[in-house]
């Protein structure tokens, strides 16, 4: 009886414990420009969605790209709406992209993809393949949006 006691604690308490939400401070940009602090659910990949609460325990709002410029977790990491095209001939993908540089040229991941240019221009996979020439690349990039030309 005891046994079957322990295993049935040993089986309900980690679903319980991973049922919980873990939600940090942050923020996020609207399309008018204007920043809402709240309360953001904290997780691994944010491309198509994050959740976002108001105050700590409040009501979960998910938001989309479609209405938010960036958002981000206060001392972590930020991410901004990106649109781009996958492959040649694809429908354009807009998605959060999580910042790595912010300048007049911006560089971000998406899941395994770099993508390089600005909100103002277009962003630009960076694919490397095994003939893959940095600097050709950085010319036709330059070429294609006219930055740093």
């Amino acid at each position: 009886m005891k046994f079957l006691t322990i295993l049935l604690l040993c089986t309900v308490v980690p679903v319980s414990l991973s049922a919980q939400e873990k939600f940090a401070e942050g923020f996020y940009v609207t399309e008018s420009n204007d920043t809402v602090r709240g309360f953001i659910q904290y997780k691994n990949a944010y491309h198509k969605n994050f959740s976002f609460r108001p105050q700590a325990e409040g009501v979960t709002q998910v938001l989309f790209p479609e209405g938010v410029k960036k958002f981000g977790i206060t001392g972590d990491r930020t991410f901004e709406r990106v649109s781009y095209v996958k492959e040649k001939g694809a429908p354009e993908t807009t998605v959060f992209g999580t910042v790595l540089i912010d300048g007049e040229v911006d560089l971000l991941a998406y899941e395994r993809v770099f993508l390089m240019g600005s909100s103002e221009k277009k962003y630009y996979g960076l694919v490397r393949q095994k003939s893959s020439d940095d600097a050709l690349a950085m010319k036709n990039y330059q070429a294609n949006t006219g930055v740093l030309n």
